[in-house]
């Protein structure tokens, strides 16, 4: 079906993606979650869910708060953390840091809005952020917000945990440290890897998370923004509609406390599954894989090789989609992000990127 398809078109759909024959290695998601009996369940609720109204935002947000162990006051649930990435924009940043490359929804965004956008271009070596450096930046560009991925994306790295409390005490006078922790369960190099323990000790910290990655929901667009400045959090609430989010969602944020250990289990599988995709990816010779603390490998290309070259080839002949990190900011046509699926998908991947090595010669 994709010899009738253009990768182009497909890719400014951003989705919808089962009504084509493809294999989704673009968006990542965890691929172990939510089980099947989970979703059976949302399923026999199908009829009641869609004649339903969800409830209010406070009270989907007690949900949420309750099973991540805040209090309400502290969390607000979005649809999505693209919603967030609107509002904060528009209720607290006039000019913005950013470490590049990164999420371009931030930068386009506040684009949209008006707002300035300081760009912070990291090394490209090993893509890591030199967090004197950038402080120092972020003060000279006379910008009253700073944003940290962690791990970022595309790269996949992941700023430590105590780089992260020493960048917030030099940042104290921002208005805003704004850090997304959307991938922060499928690291694996440092245990409680989330600074979630800094939000009542830093009031200009907003920490944004999209339960859509890590729990494999990007269909329900879920995500929640954590502050421990209980003003903000009513600022953020007042700004979203009463039902910005569904009733299938609010539903799947009822069942989530009946499977932490499922959830837990899921996210180990994700972090091994990773791991191998990138041992198996630096094995070939057309390509350099970052390290990575996601769910997700970036790569770039050696030999002036081109990403939409790979790109378009895995989706003709294979019907495989991968992100071509040509449009990224700062980055150049030699660079790929590549979303880990299960072990076997991701075995299928690399054969089909080994083929084309084979036949570029």
């Amino acid at each position: 079906m994709t010899d009738k398809l253009d990768l182009s078109l497909i890719g400014a759909l951003y989705g919808g993606y089962w009504n084509y024959d493809l294999k989704d290695f673009c968006y990542m998601i965890n691929s172990y979650f939510p089980p099947q009996e989970m979703l059976d369940k949302i399923a026999a609720e199908l009829s009641v869910l869609s004649r339903n109204y969800p409830s209010t935002n406070k009270h989907i947000s007690l949900l949420l708060s309750n099973y991540l162990s805040l209090d309400v006051d502290n969390v607000v649930v979005a649809n999505g953390a693209s919603e967030l990435v609107n509002v904060i924009g528009r209720l607290f940043i006039k000019k913005l840091a950013v470490p590049v490359p990164t999420f371009n929804e931030y930068i386009n965004r506040l684009r949209i809005q008006g707002k300035e956008v300081s760009l912070y271009r990291m090394e490209e070596e090993r893509f890591t952020i030199d967090m004197d450096s950038y402080i120092r930046f972020a003060e000279e560009s006379n910008s009253n917000a700073v944003l940290f991925i962690r791990p970022n994306n595309p790269t996949g790295n992941l700023i430590p945990k105590t780089s992260m409390n020493y960048a917030l005490q030099k940042l104290v006078n921002f208005d805003l440290v704004l850090v997304d922790e959307s991938f922060i369960e499928f690291s694996a190099t440092e245990k409680d890897a989330s600074i979630l323990e800094f939000i009542e000790t830093y009031e200009n910290l907003v920490i944004i998370k999209s339960l859509s990655k890590v729990y494999g929901i990007p269909g329900l667009r879920v995500g929640c923004a954590i502050c421990g400045n209980i003003n903000r959090i009513d600022m953020l609430r007042k700004e979203l509609s009463i039902w910005n989010i569904n009733s299938f969602a609010q539903y799947f944020i009822e069942l989530l406390g009946d499977y932490r250990k499922e959830f837990e289990e899921a996210c180990t599988k994700v972090v091994r599954a990773t791991r191998e995709l990138h041992a198996e990816l630096s094995k070939l010779k057309c390509l350099y894989p970052y390290p990575t603390e996601a769910n997700f490998v970036f790569c770039k290309l050696v030999n002036n090789m081109s990403s939409t070259e790979l790109a378009t080839f895995l989706f003709e002949n294979y019907g495989f989609l991968i992100y071509d990190c040509s449009n990224k900011t700062s980055l150049n046509s030699q660079f790929v992000r590549m979303a880990s699926r299960t072990y076997e998908e991701n075995g299928e991947l690399v054969a089909a990127i080994r083929a084309w090595e084979e036949w570029r010669g």
